[in-house]
């Protein structure tokens, strides 16, 4: 072979090149067709490609091959060694190695095919023929000598080869019958029978240079590789031979069988994955896609698509290098969380919204922060004129005046003094926390050795909280110290907190020292960041006067109109560590500092100027500690101000270092400041915070607003130094970026941040989810939490739309979720498998579940051979690469134990004959469920097995090892399938009593014996086949036995029987031989007694006894549930009897959780898994199958396959805690100005404004410390109230309207704070009692008590008569509060569709209005001013659209401030809609209507009813039907443009009898006098009404009635004066985590929720309230201890004091509820009692529909179905069968059976 040599040093001349070939020599050798040069390119080639296409998918070689896992590597002739490469490797490292070894062997096929070939005579050896029919090509073959079939692709696509000129010839006669014929780029005979002694000569040279030519054998196969030969798989052979011999075979001397291959693959991946029917080809190569036919996949219904790598991989080339950690510093710090807060972005993925757009939040300074108007600092004097004239400009954050208190524990008191900085902290802090995986596992009482570095500078809080008078809080809010140690103390850290000042650079000199407290040791991982939020107006004075700040607006960096800065809002910190034990911890890095450091600029010009020196100094430092050279920073994120002096020098800094003709690559320069402003001392984190933006998209956003470079500043160009205008990519090899930051006092602070190094040891592996469409065979367990419903909801629409948008793998949002987020105590749990059923799942969440507080024990269960198959789903193997490792590890020792392989018996559907298989199957099947489970984190409290599971108990358990215990059971089974006797036994499970078992037994009276007690009624025969079979004919035919369940065991052999014998001496033997330890996990024996505990709990003659003495299942099952109480008992291995055989053993079922594992017979058996994985997260415990059955077990590299990456952070429920800014000066000439005018010193009578007309609303009273408790007249007499009055009729009875109340309640929180007009309103649970209609002779009032939080009310709305002193009634109850604004862009999305869906449905029906009113007269009429329908489609009574606009006859609004935001006849209209549709479905009967009875809740926002613009809407409206009296309606209203403006939720309605209800109506407008008490049966009379529903007591100690919480009036022998009520009402108000806390004498004021400082704001206030001098040292502990130091302040302190005993009990139920004393109740006659009980409940069942032998006396009246109309009903009855009155503060829904009980008896002895 003359050309043999001559290619070999082509090749290794080509190889050892420095650049790519390009002269023709080069082009020429790669031309030719030899096959020594052919097949070691087409081998080169696919190994690239193969990295090409990881690299671009960014993947790992483990990952693809589990994604290949079903299908395989599978290679067509010399494809067949690049496949086996891959197939065989574990790691990109081993793929290389492998590589290397095929490459030779190609380069040898190619020289042993070619011996003998005369390379003179061109042309190929090979043709490819397209034949018309199968059998054609055989034909051909037959007419040319020398030529033979070499491949076959499909059967009329034939490959045949010969020697050339006879090639050629049968090329040419085939193209003459029409056959299409290819010639290949190939020389030589491969695929040949007669080069099979050739064939053999090569294996002898591959068995002499094993290291060179040796592949790996079949059973390093980590996914399928078939034979070119015979299309089977080659790792299930039994061939212990390399894959080198089995490639040579193939190739040289064997027809490739490509279509036999396809065929086996086919029906494999059809029987193996059933449910998955799409598949796709990876075709690496030349870029051809017609070697793989579909045919064979089509006929199994296979859907294929094909992705050709060579296109793929063009079109995703990304030239770029990452790095590996062996690159980085040694000392480099990885960024693992973020959390931020920025003008417009609550998030570093909101940031990039705004980056990539290049937008700008700048705007005009925010009336809500302070308002100009009434600053009285420099609105007098020489800058008066100026500072009036200026305007100020800024970047804010939305809605900094609220904050999530409880989440965070702390009061709502403390909460609104705390500077905002602090609280913004605290929630930055908890998101990067939390996305960088620590707070998954943190306890605060490890005190953790963490640092928290903060860098800040203005309090500007404190001239908030400073307009106020002084309080405990105010310190602790406002010191800037407790910026960071407020952080601290939250988490519990012991590590060093510090706050840093050094201006606008503050807060990355914090990042530098957190840096170097973790590169020194002093703490391993820090928090660091900064803080700037703008809410006094002082600095925007001094700024300005000093020329900092711009006079236009925004900053406008490096460009030649930049005047300054813009002051902005920000807010960032992040969560470092080390790089390497970021790298070893699994964390997300989301950047990695390599350099960081600071220095000053002491010889700057001015001390506010930057010094270049000292900023060149600083990068130069920063650049040799990243171990990088300038040119490989290719971005700048500069400090950027925006003003004349400062950016020259920072750019002439930059260019000094970074800049230079001779880069290669220009580096880019920018600045966050243009689009959010300058914060200040947050500016640098700010910075950091947009490089990591960049870092994680790939991208260099645009300057904001740069139009031209300023003049002052060179050009750019030359140097490479270049400022973006557009969005671009980053494609720098390497992408890092230097972060600098100036201080204006000269600090300087700079660092590089590069990014994340690639770590490629990855052996676990899941499929990946790269779209929409691409979906996972598997299902991923989803796990979210909060705690409370309503963030639980807002958690899961933020991740909905972030998945939508981002589309990251399922996997790992799965992992992220439950592995490296916080667990809070509300859970919801769910299933996906990819994005499209995530989204789903998320969007269907309602409400989660909450975990119990001490979960069950854990018991797992493992079953005796029930039956003659093992039944391990292939899917389970395929898809669960742990089980399948422990399956494969038991296979493996078993064949080292001179065994036969199991792995095709652990599949079989059929019976297993052989015992050995059967047993070792079984054992391994159950053992490698449960390591996985136990691996997955399952805390194990026992193990159980029954019969022979108890063998695998011992195993998993480690009594024995797992080589013992697979000798013991391999041993066993040859024992039993060589020794045991003729008679096999028959086994035989019967469901009856011992006794009765036993009289079978006796009957029967053959050698029957009891081989398992399972249960009191559950046991198992053992006997010949004959008897067993007498027993069966017996328990059929004998009555005392007739019905007897009985079932044969389908097991191989009679064990626990005297069959057994024969075998146990030499089981002895062997048992013997075996080391036993004392489990590791407790054993419970299935023995009659337990066995005894200590260091060896199990005997080897436990073996013996095992297999001849009986089952006592039962027994242990007894044992464990005495031990242990409620166990989850969870079934080791699947499709088994075990689970339902332990529920029938147990005495109390019900407190159990029994999980058994049914794969069998299911759609989807690899469900199953994901599954018990919720049930077990249901029940609290913590478990996971990413750990377990989803991933291989460590071996030495780093296994997690799931990727901890960055989701949006958890969703705080803020409310509003703030101080609004009071300027005293103001103030002050606000007072004297009106004593001017009272004085008449200000104007003149004749100038002062008419009296204005009378409002709807009005105040009467507020409490006189504060806004919390508020009452308002309503006044029903104005013309707006009685025109909606009058035109809303129901029953014609004219009633005040729902949203009547709720404009009203507006109102009267626009007086609280006028701002309310342009923030998110929110009502919650409205309740409609009392109907009020139009009478000028009652008062109507409005109360509204504050619950704690800002803007946040109880009201309530009631009215008495004016002249009358009866009790008032209640009309309308509820909450109201003003919210955030809330993103209803998915609501819109997904209610467009569906609204459309309804309009067009054909079994829609559309009403016109008139048709609509007509229909809705039976329950309400309206006049012309409340119709608004225009048209209304409704879909099968359950859905509705509607188009609603604007009244044409209006109704006056002059007298409402609300009309703007919450219009009466605008809402009225909309919940028409709701009540249209309800009311005209068929479930309602023709003689009774559906009324409002409360609302869950209703959100308005963006409403702007007085446009005149907005006057059309969109109403989508369902109803649900939640029982037949109650349904349930939900409504959303959308502007004309499709925004969603109003959301209505749970509106509930009530089916009442017209007849009832006229009756219930009548009088309404009327003036109605109590009710006279009738008798009845001698109860209850002379009872009445009592005159107040307040707790009375008066001052001179007598005893008074007082009501309880309820306002059931109870007598009290307590004595009480004004002074103690206070202390009680002060107690109850306390913020306490403890909404019903019982409050007793030696109640401990600090376990009532009275810190330090919260008690100490406590006593001020009881100071302030009583006028007593309690001093806040004295030691006030106990309620007993505050009790006597206020009496001991009074003039009856002794006669008061003694009475102190006989409280016994205060009970609060939330900050609004009145406190209420209550004593024990006399009773009177005990038979009396029970009658009255017996009568109340039969009341109650009449208007609730509940069976009295249902109602339990702690029940409200709403828990049995009282709704607010039926209790009128209700209360009425109540009257007259007890001759009592009750007002309708009395008497609510809230009572319980016992409190009506104990009310009637006490009123009967008044």
């Amino acid at each position: 072979m003359t050309q043999g040599p001559r290619y070999i040093r082509h090749f290794h001349d080509w190889i050892a090149a420095t650049e790519s070939p390009s002269t023709s020599t080069e082009m020429q050798w790669t031309d030719t067709m030899s096959g020594m040069i052919s097949l070691p390119l087409l081998t080169i080639m696919q190994i690239v490609q193969y990295f090409q296409y990881l690299e671009t998918r960014e993947i790992t070689h483990s990952q693809f091959v589990e994604e290949i896992r079903i299908g395989g590597a599978q290679g067509y002739c010399g494809g067949l060694l690049p496949a086996a490469a891959i197939a065989a490797s574990r790691n990109e490292d081993e793929v290389v190695h492998n590589a290397g070894i095929a490459l030779r062997l190609a380069l040898a096929i190619g020289a042993y095919a070619e011996l003998g070939d005369d390379e003179n005579i061109p042309g190929p050896t090979t043709v490819v023929l397209r034949t018309k029919y199968s059998g054609q090509a055989e034909e051909i073959v037959s007419k040319f000598p020398g030529t033979y079939i070499s491949a076959i692709t499909d059967p009329e696509t034939i490959s045949i080869v010969g020697p050339v000129n006879v090639v050629e010839e049968l090329r040419a006669y085939a193209e003459g019958q029409g056959i299409k014929a290819t010639k290949l780029h190939l020389r030589g005979k491969v695929h040949n029978p007669e080069n099979k002694d050739l064939c053999k000569e090569f294996i002898n040279l591959c068995h002499k240079y094993p290291s060179m030519l040796m592949l790996p054998t079949a059973a390093s196969l980590q996914t399928s590789l078939r034979s070119n030969k015979t299309g089977k798989e080659l790792r299930s052979s039994a061939t212990t031979a390399s894959l080198s011999i089995e490639v040579l075979e193939n190739t040289l001397a064997n027809k490739c069988e490509w279509y036999n291959l396809l065929n086996g693959m086919a029906k494999d991946l059809d029987a193996i994955s059933r449910t998955e029917k799409e598949h796709t080809f990876a075709l690496f190569g030349t870029g051809r896609k017609n070697c793989v036919p579909t045919m064979p996949f089509e006929e199994k219904q296979l859907r294929i698509s094909k992705l050709d790598i060579v296109t793929y991989v063009e079109k995703h080339d990304i030239p770029r290098e990452g790095r590996t950690l062996d690159q980085y510093p040694e000392n480099a710090i990885a960024i693992v969380g973020a959390g931020c807060r920025l003008p417009g972005a609550n998030s570093i993925d909101e940031l990039w919204e705004i980056l990539s757009a290049g937008s700008s939040r700048v705007e005009k300074l925010r009336s809500s922060r302070f308002d100009l108007s009434t600053v009285s600092r420099g609105s007098v004097g020489p800058d008066a004129k100026q500072t009036a004239k200026r305007e100020l400009y800024g970047n804010f954050l939305d809605d900094v005046e609220s904050f999530d208190s409880n989440f965070f524990g702390i009061s709502p008191r403390e909460a609104m003094y705390m500077d905002p900085q602090q609280r913004l902290l605290l929630e930055t802090a908890y998101e990067a926390l939390d996305g960088s995986g620590y707070l998954r596992t943190h306890r605060r009482g490890d005190f953790d050795n963490v640092g928290c570095f903060i860098g800040a500078s203005y309090t500007e809080y404190l001239e908030n909280t400073s307009s106020y008078n002084p309080t405990a809080y105010t310190a602790t809010g406002t010191i800037r110290a407790f910026q960071s140690g407020r952080i601290s103390y939250h988490f519990g850290w012991s590590g060093p907190s510090e706050v840093i000042d050094t201006a606008c650079s503050a807060s990355l000199v914090a990042v530098n020292r957190a840096c170097k407290a973790i590169q020194s040791g002093e703490c391993p991982m820090a928090l660091a960041g900064g803080v700037n939020i703008i809410t006094g107006v002082n600095n925007y004075f001094d700024l300005g006067k000093a020329g900092f700040l711009s006079t236009t607006g925004q900053c406008k960096p490096f460009d030649e109109t930049a005047d300054g800065y813009c002051r902005a809002d920000g807010v960032g910190l992040v969560a470092l560590k080390s790089l390497r034990q970021a790298v070893a911890d699994g964390n997300n890095v989301m950047g990695v500092i390599m350099g960081v450091g600071t220095n000053q600029g002491g010889l700057s010009p001015a001390i506010t100027v930057p010094y270049y020196r000292a900023q060149i100094s600083l990068f130069k430092n920063v650049l040799n500690q990243s171990g990088l050279k300038s040119g490989q920073i290719s971005y700048v994120e500069a400090h950027g101000t925006g003003t004349q002096v400062g950016d020259p020098i920072e750019i002439s800094s930059v260019r000094e270092v970074f800049g230079g003709s001779d880069r290669s690559e220009f580096v880019n320069m920018g600045s966050l400041k243009a689009n959010v402003g300058h914060s200040e001392t947050a500016a640098g984190i700010g910075s950091l915070m947009k490089v990591l933006a960049m870092l994680k998209h790939g991208k260099i956003p645009p300057l904001a607003g740069f139009k031209s470079l300023n003049p002052k500043i060179p050009a750019l160009e030359p140097d490479y130094l270049r400022i973006p205008t557009e969005l671009q990519d980053w494609n720098s090899s390497f992408r890092a970026a230097c972060v600098n930051s100036y201080g204006a006092a000269g600090s300087n602070s700079a660092l590089i941040c590069g990014e994340a190094p690639i770590v490629t040891a990855m052996t676990d592996v899941l499929p990946t989810d790269t779209n929409m469409h691409e979906t996972s065979h598997l299902q991923y367990p989803l796990f979210l939490s909060a705690t409370n419903n309503f963030t639980l909801k807002a958690n899961a629409s933020k991740l909905a739309q972030y998945v939508l948008k981002n589309q990251p793998r399922v996997a790992d949002v799965a992992y992220t979720l439950y592995h490296r987020r916080k667990h809070h105590r509300v859970q919801w749990t769910g299933l996906a498998h990819d994005l499209e059923s995530l989204v789903r799942s998320l969007d269907k969440i309602e409400e989660g579940l909450e975990v119990p507080a001490s979960p069950k024990s854990v018991v797992l269960a493992f079953s005796g051979q029930s039956k003659q198959t093992i039944g391990l789903d292939p899917s389970w193997y395929v898809s669960f690469p742990r089980l399948r490792h422990y399956i494969d590890l038991c296979n493996k020792i078993v064949i080292r134990l001179g065994y036969s392989t199991i792995l095709p018996a652990v599949f079989a559907t059929d019976p297993v004959e052989d015992v050995v298989a059967l047993q070792c199957g079984t054992f391994a099947f159950q053992y490698a469920c449960a390591k996985c489970w136990i691996d997955s984190g399952l805390e194990v409290k026992a193990a159980v097995g029954h019969s022979f599971g108890e063998l695998t108990a011992m195993a998993v358990t480690e009594t024995l090892s797992l080589e013992d215990a697979l000798h013991l059971v391999a041993a066993r089974a040859t024992l039993v399938q060589t020794k045991w006797g003729s008679e096999r036994g028959t086994m035989l499970a019967i469901e009856a009593t011992l006794d009765t078992t036993r009289q079978i037994i006796t009957v029967v009276n053959e050698n029957i014996e009891i081989a398992c007690y399972n249960g009191q009624k559950s046991h198992v025969l053992v006997g010949t086949e004959r008897s067993i079979g007498q027993v069966e004919h017996l328990i059929a035919t004998d009555n005392r036995f007739k019905g007897t369940r009985n079932t044969r065991v389908k097991t191989s052999h009679g064990f626990h029987s005297v069959f057994t014998e024969p075998i146990l001496p030499e089981l002895d033997e062997i048992a013997q031989k075996l080391e036993f330890n004392a489990p590791s996990i407790p054993l419970e024996t299935s023995t009659e007694k337990p066995i005894n505990e200590g260091e060896h709990a199990v005997e080897p003659s436990r073996i013996v006894q095992h297999t001849r003495t009986p089952v006592y299942f039962g027994d242990a099952i007894s044992r464990l549930e005495e031990r242990l109480g409620p166990c989850i008992w969870l079934e080791a291995g699947s499709d088994s009897p075990i689970i339902p055989m332990v529920k029938r053993a147990t005495h109390n079922p019900s407190q159990h959780t029994f999980l058994g594992l049914k794969a069998k017979d299911i759609a989807r058996p690899i469900d199953v898994i994901p599954q018990a994985s919720l049930t077990l997260w249901q029940e609290g415990m913590s478990v996971s199958c990413f750990d377990g059955f989803y991933s291989h077990p460590p071996n030495g590299v780093t296994s997690n396959v799931f990727n901890h990456i960055w989701l949006p952070p958890y969703q705080f429920q803020r409310t509003r805690h703030w101080l609004q800014y009071m300027d005293l000066v103001t103030e002050e000439r606000k007072t004297v100005d009106e004593r001017l005018r009272s004085a008449g010193a200000v104007g003149t009578i004749a100038s002062q404004p008419q009296t204005p007309p009378l409002k709807l609303v009005t105040a009467r009273s507020r409490d006189s410390e504060s806004w919390s408790s508020l009452e308002f007249a309503i006044h029903s007499e104005t013309s707006r109230f009685t025109d909606i009055v009058s035109a809303h009729a129901v029953r014609d009875q004219p009633l005040c309207p729902a949203s009547m109340y709720m404009e009203c309640v507006v109102m009267a929180a626009q007086m609280v704070e006028p701002s309310v007009s342009v923030k998110s309103l929110s009502f919650q649970n409205l309740s409609f009692q009392g109907a009020l209609g139009i009478n000028y002779n009652r008062d109507v009032s409005l109360l509204m008590e504050g619950d704690g939080e800002y803007l946040a009310w109880n009201f309530t709305v009631r009215s008495t008569g004016k002249e009358s002193k009866g009790r008032p009634t209640t009309h309308a109850k509820g909450r109201f509060s003003v919210t955030s604004h809330i993103d209803f862009q998915l609501y819109e999305r997904m209610l467009a569709d569906r609204m459309n869906e309804i309009l067009v449905h054909p079994q829609s029906e559309r009403l016109m209005a008139g048709r609509a009113y007509t229909l809705f007269s039976r329950v309400v009429n309206y006049a012309e001013s409340l119709r608004g329908i225009s048209e209304i489609t409704i879909l099968n009574n359950r859905h509705a659209v509607a188009e609603v606009c604007r009244p044409k006859v209006s109704v006056s609004s002059s007298e409402s401030t609300a009309v703007a935001v919450c219009d009466t006849v605008t809402l009225d209209t909309f919940i028409q809609v709701v009540g249209l549709l309800i009311n005209s479905s068929e479930t309602c009967p023709v003689d009774e209507v559906f009324i409002a009875t409360g609302i869950d809740s209703i959100i308005m926002q963006d409403c702007d009813f007085s446009d005149p613009q907005h006057d059309t809407w969109k109403v989508y409206a369902m109803a649900t039907t939640r029982s037949e009296s109650h349904v349930a309606g939900d409504m959303f209203v959308f502007t004309k443009d499709g925004k969603l403006i109003f959301t209505g939720s749970g509106v509930q309605f009530s089916r009442f009898p017209i007849a009832k209800l006229e009756k219930v109506l009548e009088g309404i407008g009327m003036n109605s006098a109590p009710r006279s008490p009738i008798g009845n049966d001698g109860i209850g009379k002379g009872v009445t009404a009592p005159p107040s529903p307040t707790t009375q007591f008066h001052m001179n100690g007598h005893a008074k009635s007082t009501p309880n919480r309820h306002g059931l009036r109870v007598r009290t022998t307590v004595e009480m004066d004004e002074q103690t009520l206070v202390a009680q009402d002060s107690v109850s108000r306390r913020p306490s985590a403890l909404k019903s806390a019982m409050i007793r004498n030696d109640s401990n004021l600090g376990t009532l929720g009275l810190d330090s400082l919260s008690k100490l704001e406590f006593v001020n206030q009881l100071r302030a309230q009583l006028g007593n001098e309690i001093s806040p040292t004295q030691d006030l502990s106990q309620i007993a201890d505050l009790y006597n130091k206020l009496f001991a302040h009074s003039s009856t302190t002794n006669s008061r004091s003694a009475h102190i005993d006989h409280v016994h009990k205060i009970e609060l139920d939330g900050p609004s509820s009145p406190t209420a004393v209550n004593s024990p109740v006399t009773a009177g006659d005990s038979q009396s009692k029970l009658r009255i009980r017996q009568r109340i409940l039969e009341l109650i069942t009449e208007n609730s529909g509940e069976s009295v032998s249902t109602i339990k006396d702690e029940v409200s009246l709403q828990d049995v179905g009282i709704d607010s109309l039926s209790v009128i009903e209700l209360k009425e009855s109540f009257e007259d069968a007890f001759s009592v009155q009750f007002g309708d503060w009395d008497f609510g829904l809230h009572l319980t059976v016992r409190e009506l009980v104990d009310y009637v008896v006490i009123s009967s002895n008044v």
